[in-house]
């Protein structure tokens, strides 16, 4: 692979290639280019992703770490465990791709709340 060029001498070369291809092959390489590019921008949103995520959990220790969220916690744990009990939870299922399904009668009841 060549690195010892600079960006303009890469472009030159680049576009004197390209006058010399024919559309079809034109189009190719800009369809290479553009996968190239998607790339490189999902890389860095993988980067800025992560400082997003580091950001984001090191804010919910901190209030998660408080004695009355804490308590909350506990007193919704123990408010679930009761639904559970009366038979009033029902299972979680998700799709292929991890989405959470939600069951029509729940839409319509979440819907009728939201009115």
């Amino acid at each position: 692979m060549l690195t010892s060029k600079t960006h303009q001498e890469y472009e030159q070369l680049l576009v004197e290639i390209l006058h010399k291809l024919p559309v079809e092959r034109v189009a190719q390489v800009l369809d290479f280019a553009r996968f190239i590019e998607t790339q490189i921008k999902e890389e860095l949103d993988e980067k800025e992703t992560e400082e997003e995520i580091a950001a984001s959990e090191a804010k919910w220790d901190a209030i998660v770490a408080r004695p009355e969220v804490q308590e909350r916690m506990i007193q919704m744990a123990e408010q679930a465990l009761a639904e559970a009990d009366a038979g009033l939870a029902m299972d979680m299922e998700f799709d292929e791709e991890g989405n959470l399904i939600v069951p029509e009668e729940f839409k319509q009841k979440t819907h009728a709340h939201s009115l």
